[in-house]
């Protein structure tokens, strides 16, 4: 694996979420994208889970940190809608 590839990864999820995009987004990556979208309504009401994200987006962090346990946890507890 590259350096460059879990960054690559997130680009093309992220590309598949829009409108008119062709091809349909794999189960795997349609539940990572549900996933991620909880972390970020989360990281708006906890800022332990904003620095959490913020380290992932920024390069700072593999994608994996995003599945620690406290992370997990603050998703699920305020990552609803």
């Amino acid at each position: 694996m590259r350096a460059t590839d879990p960054v690559w990864q997130l680009a093309l999820q992220a590309d598949l979420a829009f409108p008119g995009v062709p091809g349909e987004p794999p189960l795997l990556s349609r539940l990572i994208a549900r996933y991620v979208a909880r972390v970020q309504r989360a990281a708006t009401r906890d800022p332990s889970c904003a620095i959490a994200f913020a380290r992932v987006v920024g390069l700072v962090d593999p994608p994996s940190a995003l599945m620690r346990p406290a992370v997990v946890r603050l998703a699920a507890r305020h990552g609803s809608r």
